[in-house]
């Protein structure tokens, strides 16, 4: 976000852990990552251990799962216009051409 920042756009941050998102928000998110959901899952974490890991779901179902426990997403996602990435690296900015 820092860069982001320091090249003049404007951000908005979504606290979702604080303000999870719906059903529909999740939907709507996926189609401007344009990942299948288990792309944005956290798989490091316990939870993704206790209750994905090993098993097969569809996106459907990984939906679902990203309703009860937002944590399991990614973060940071960033969104601009109808596209999004996950941000944990800044070079997957460099897809949006903003400098």
């Amino acid at each position: 976000m820092k860069h982001l920042q320091e090249i003049g756009v404007e951000i908005t941050v979504r606290l979702y852990l604080e303000h999870p998102l719906s059903r529909d928000e999740l939907k709507v998110l996926q189609s401007h990552l344009d990942l299948p959901v288990k792309e944005w899952i956290r798989t490091q974490d316990k939870e993704y251990k206790n209750m994905i890991k090993g098993r097969n779901f569809s996106e459907s179902e990984m939906l679902d799962l990203l309703v009860q426990q937002p944590k399991l997403m990614q973060r940071p996602i960033v969104k601009f216009g109808k596209r999004a990435v996950v941000a944990r690296d800044i070079k997957a900015l460099t897809s949006f051409n903003l400098e």
